[in-house]
């Protein structure tokens, strides 16, 4: 294979996997649009909101991009040099080139913190296996916490809150200490999951219990660590929508209803950060240009 057909193999799988992503949005909106009177009483419900779920979709989103950075924060250690701010942009401008397939918001964090902040590939890819697999562990508690809750009648939220507690114990102490931090927050961001899912139901005019809210939010997150996909988008929305059923109970329509309203949030909040972000990340670019030429 000469060095042009590489580029064209990329450029052609970017735009399969695209297609098949759009396809599935697509899908979502027919399938929805099928089902519109079955789904009457969710279009009623979106005249008058409840503001608090209104208010709780892009803050819930906020906050698990700014848990995201933070991560990488912590997850960096060894580099102190490494400022907080480059980082919380460098996620919100990852987040948002995420939505694109084949994770081209992390191939361009690897890019740019090879650039311009010495670190080498080897790192930030098992940085972010290490990121990818807290968030399995967070699930895999979530799940346990869930199954526990099910044969218990114990409170899921009272076990997921011992749980982040128990971490926050163990963090100063090692070896496991660090390890428990890391876990925390990602407990934490699956918490702002179970809200934003939460209040997408809200929005159409359903309570959710904190039980199906936290099981659809494991869904979710574990959806994002798909890689072709990116953010998952379009399998994400049919992923939840097809558990729902079985899962927790609920009609796959509402569900499918619900993913795609929080999926509109999360896309404007993500839009505005990312940007932020990307525009911080060039002005910083620049300026390490002109401060040493060779750091490009």
């Amino acid at each position: 294979m000469n060095r042009a057909e590489g580029p064209r193999a990329g450029r052609g799988a970017r735009a399969a996997v695209s297609l098949v992503g759009l396809s599935l949005l697509v899908a979502a909106g027919i399938a929805l649009w099928r089902q519109r009177e079955t789904l009457a009483g969710s279009w009623a419900a979106l005249r008058d909101p409840p503001t608090w779920a209104v208010l709780s979709l892009p803050l819930a989103t906020l906050a698990s991009i700014a848990i995201g950075g933070l991560l990488l924060k912590r997850l960096f250690r060894r580099r102190p040099d490494l400022r907080l701010d480059d980082l919380l942009a460098l996620n919100a401008a990852a987040t948002l080139f995420n939505l694109l397939p084949l994770k081209a918001g992390l191939a361009g964090r690897i890019a740019w913190q090879r650039s311009y902040q010495a670190v080498d590939v080897r790192t930030s890819i098992i940085v972010t296996v290490a990121a990818k697999a807290l968030s399995a562990g967070a699930v895999a508690i979530a799940a346990f916490a869930l199954w526990i809750a099910s044969w218990t009648g114990v409170e899921v939220a009272g076990l997921l809150l011992a749980t982040a507690t128990l971490l926050l114990v163990l963090a100063p102490m090692p070896p496991v200490g660090f390890v428990s931090e890391l876990l925390w927050w990602r407990l934490l961001d699956l918490g702002a999951w179970s809200v934003r899912v939460t209040a997408a139901f809200a929005v159409l005019g359903t309570d959710l219990p904190v039980e199906s809210a936290v099981a659809l939010a494991c869904v979710a997150m574990a959806s994002g660590q798909i890689p072709l996909f990116g953010s998952a988008l379009g399998v994400r929305e049919w992923l939840v929508a097809l558990v729902a059923p079985s899962l927790v109970g609920l009609q796959w329509e509402e569900a499918l209803a619900a993913e795609l309203l929080a999926r509109g949030f999360e896309i404007a909040v993500v839009a505005v950060t990312g940007g932020a972000g990307t525009a911080w990340l060039w002005k910083r670019s620049l300026a390490a240009v002109q401060h040493d030429p060779r750091a490009v």
